[in-house]
């Protein structure tokens, strides 16, 4: 805050998350520095933006506070006052109800202004503050502290309850709102009353913490509210260029990908770490307890995340039109021998993003949603994709491992918007769509295909192609000469294709090393 200069008006932000403290530190602050200053005064923003109109702003009634007189205008103010002020403006959430423009020529040299916010985005391009100090979550040590001083009266747990503590901390993931809520309920319970109240919070969130998060959540867009969550229930701890991948094939705006990430990571209610997407624990319950709100039975949902859920669905045959996204991976909870049956899938019209890991399937598959735009399928079981689909719309194509032969059974599916076709380690796979038909492709994974022969000679003439893995193709014999003259190529991995490289001892290819990385001949 750069206290001992009396020439400037600095102006502070402090951000984070709901619940994370930010009102905490600016009273603390307030209470510490207020005496160093002519006058001081701590302003608590509305509790809904609908208690102030929008003519009105917050920075206006705060100077009616301080006396200025009724008719105070800001645009009609011509000199400062020359008063050395501390002012504190608590939760900002809207533009709309403050006026950050004429903050410094409110106030005398040497004044300081503390704006708190959930909006570091508003921070900096609204209200436009010199720093910001965002609060970050409490750290493993910090967070068994504060919560031993709640519950215990002590810097550390009492030995009995030492387990159930780290459930508790590792419940509340060092929100200090949720710490303080949680560790409030359990004053004074037993062990097993200790257990109860830790198994009910992981599926209903204490109202309280929700509620501040949920004020977070309810402040966003459409689209906003949308993306986050779709990352939340779906997509939480995955890399961001896998995310951005998905939303871009969600919405189809490249831009809008990048800018609603930024955007939720500014709000606090995303953040970034070692390019992986994380959310906190309980903004995750939020989003799911959302979604499952839309209706009582999984299949009238928008998203479905959950094996059991997608289990249901699949057996009851009661997958509707609202069903947009399944993301479903087996895991350790479900015998590797459990197998679904698919049936229900032709049902979901609606269905925009589908993507299994691992999950063994029987029945047959009839159809597929046109409006699928991105299909990821770890072990496909099938040799054909379902004659009746139509994927006029689909972006992406992911079917590592599986028992495909050929796609289409016909060869004559257009794919006019797919960038991104996988089919590594599909070993059966003998035959891969006429590229013409693929026009906008970008990246096409081969490698392990050892059934593949040949490419058809119209991969020459992808305009885009950027990305071609053929790594242990070993029956390959044969790829275009014009494929190696392509300005768009960037990456082109040959390793491990026997026969073709037996081959190129007797033709004459032309390369370009600036582009083509030629691997393992």
């Amino acid at each position: 805050m750069d206290l001992g200069s009396n020439y400037d008006v600095r102006v502070v932000g402090i951000g984070g998350m709901g619940g994370v403290g930010k009102t905490a530190l600016a009273k603390d602050v307030f209470k510490k520095i207020s005496h160093l200053f002519y006058s001081a005064y701590f302003i608590s923003t509305p509790t809904t933006t609908q208690d102030y109109p929008p003519s009105q702003s917050i920075l206006k009634e705060a100077f009616l506070q301080i006396a200025l007189p009724k008719e105070f205008q800001p645009s009609r103010l011509k000199s400062p006052r020359l008063q050395r002020m501390l002012v504190v403006f608590d939760d900002i959430e809207c533009s709309k109800h403050f006026d950050g423009g004429w903050i410094r020529r409110l106030f005398g040299g040497g004044s300081r202004i503390i704006i708190t916010s959930r909006d570091e985005g508003l921070l900096l391009r609204h209200l436009g503050v010199d720093e910001i100090h965002k609060v970050e979550l409490l750290n493993q040590n910090e967070a068994r502290r504060l919560f031993s001083k709640i519950v215990f009266k002590s810097d550390k747990p009492m030995i009995v309850y030492e387990e159930l503590t780290l459930k508790a901390l590792k419940y509340a993931d060092g929100l200090p709102l949720a710490i303080q809520s949680v560790g409030s309920s359990l004053v004074d319970l037993s062990v097993s009353e200790w257990k109860s109240v830790l198994t009910k919070l992981q599926t209903v969130p204490d109202p309280s913490v929700l509620a501040v998060l949920k004020k977070s959540f309810d402040g966003l867009t459409d689209l906003q509210k949308n993306a986050f969550l779709d990352i939340a229930c779906c997509f939480t701890g995955q890399k961001i260029d896998y995310i951005k991948g998905i939303l871009f094939c969600r919405y189809l705006f490249r831009s809008f990908r990048d800018m609603i990430i930024e955007s939720l990571i500014e709000m606090s209610l995303i953040n970034r770490s070692s390019q992986k997407i994380k959310i906190h624990r309980i903004l995750q319950q939020l989003a799911k307890l959302t979604v499952q709100h839309e209706s009582p039975g999984p299949g009238k949902r928008s998203r479905i995340w959950n094996y059991e859920d997608f289990r249901h669905i699949m057996e009851t045959n009661t997958g509707t039109d609202r069903v947009q996204i399944i993301v479903v991976s087996n895991d350790e909870e479900h015998p590797q021998g459990t197998t679904l049956n698919i049936d229900g899938l032709s049902k979901l019209r609606k269905l925009k993003i589908l993507i299994f890991h691992n999950v063994k399937f029987s029945g047959n598959l009839y159809d597929l949603s046109n409006n699928l735009k991105y299909l990821s399928w770890h072990k496909y079981p099938l040799n054909y994709l379902p004659s009746n689909f139509k994927p006029k719309r689909l972006v992406q194509l992911i079917m590592p491992y599986s028992s495909i032969t050929q796609l289409w059974r016909d060869e004559k599916k257009e794919m006019k918007w797919l960038e991104n076709l996988n089919l590594r380690g599909s070993k059966d796979l003998m035959k891969i769509p006429h590229f013409q038909l693929l026009q906008c492709l970008e990246r096409l994974d081969l490698e392990g295909c050892t059934s593949l022969v040949q490419l058809h000679p119209s991969i020459a003439y992808l305009k885009w192609l950027k990305f071609l893995n053929l790594r242990n193709c070993t029956n390959l014999e044969s790829i275009p000469n014009e494929l190696f003259r392509k300005s768009s190529l960037e990456f082109l991995n040959l390793a491990g294709c026997s026969k073709f490289a037996q081959s190129l001892r007797f033709k004459r290819v032309i390369l370009s090393w600036s582009y083509v990385r030629l691997m393992g001949l």
